[in-house]
């Protein structure tokens, strides 16, 4: 979940255009303006993964924390915090439904909660559990970016019927040899095209409303005839979406940054992330949890979110005071 009401309030290019000493209004109408109430845009459920993206600081080999799943207690009890949340925004300018889209697919992108960080959720041996708690308990949509090399019939079928509401999968190529020149020699192409076929054939089994979109990070292994690559998906029941190449700190890539993601960063006031042993960091690009704002294993999540310490972190960042060699200053996203 993102607050999409803050961060359409501001014009964040003109904000950090201005100079430090004209910046102190504006902090105090963004702090002013900050949800009363948590968004959290992702819950790690597990950090393992097989893959070796080249545009993933993971993939790279360069996260160092240990690799482990998410205790169930433990996600629970955030999941409980983000309904109660969710729900305490309704009738507010924080409102959700005030920024649904006609397109349901849109809407998820702003009020849906992430099921993946830096892993890949099929790792999670009890990931599909998960998402049934979720579905039963509470009343936000869920979703996650998958690998469909991971999927067996069974596991196809388990994870519609678990009621997610949106499955991405990661498929970045268009045959074997451009799919694994991005996400390494552990991948099938055909063994992935297999896995969207099952889920596929799961959605129309159990007669589900699940969204299954297939993603392509936007290098430079686009097919020429992506018309045609997209007819073929959209033909069999899904949706291709072309994702702008996204640079993580510490990966060097050739290829131009999108204007999508040339910034001016709004992160740290617009939502947290929650990794699998309940460190909370300001965004998605934090692979190894340097910027450590809580702990929700000790905190709860509205401590977390009001306290001094992301509060004295935003204000680094909003007047451009973050160290040298910090996480932001080597993020492509930061001003």
């Amino acid at each position: 979940m993102l607050d999409f009401c803050l961060d359409n309030q501001f014009d964040w290019k003109l904000v950090f255009s201005k100079e430090d000493s004209q910046l102190q209004q504006y902090w105090e109408e963004i702090e002013a303006a900050r949800s009363t109430t948590p968004f959290i845009d992702q819950i790690e459920t597990s950090n393992a993964c097989p893959f070796s993206c080249v545009m993933c600081p993971r993939g790279r080999g360069l996260m160092t924390r240990p690799v482990e799943h998410m205790e169930m207690g433990l996600f629970k009890d955030i999941s409980a915090q983000i309904e109660e949340h969710y729900k305490a925004r309704r009738g507010t300018k924080h409102d959700s439904k005030e920024f649904k889209s006609q397109y349901w697919r849109d809407s998820i992108e702003t009020i849906g909660l992430r099921l993946h960080h830096f892993g890949s959720p099929l790792s999670d041996p009890i990931f599909e559990e998960r998402v049934c708690w979720l579905k039963k308990n509470c009343s936000y949509p869920v979703h996650a970016s998958i690998s469909a090399d991971q999927l067996s019939e069974k596991r196809a079928i388990d994870l519609v019927e678990s009621g997610i509401d949106r499955i991405i999968v990661a498929l970045d190529g268009y045959d074997d040899k451009t799919y694994k020149s991005v996400r390494g020699k552990n991948v099938s192409y055909a063994k992935a095209c297999n896995g969207i076929e099952l889920l596929l054939k799961a959605k129309e089994k159990l007669k589900l409303k699940t969204l299954i979109d297939i993603q392509l990070i936007e290098l430079d292994n686009c097919p020429e005839n992506i018309d045609e690559y997209k007819k073929k998906w959209s033909d069999a029941g899904a949706e291709v979406l072309i994702k702008p190449l996204f640079h993580y700190p510490d990966v060097p890539l050739k290829a131009e940054k999108s204007p999508l993601w040339s910034g001016p960063c709004s992160w740290p006031f617009i939502c947290m992330v929650i990794t699998v042993n309940g460190k909370v960091v300001p965004c998605c690009a934090d692979y190894n949890s340097e910027n450590i704002i809580g702990d929700a294993s000790t905190q709860s999540l509205l401590e977390i979110w009001d306290g001094e310490t992301f509060r004295n972190f935003r204000k680094e960042f909003f007047f451009n005071q973050t160290a040298e060699g910090s996480l932001c200053r080597r993020c492509g996203f930061y001003r």
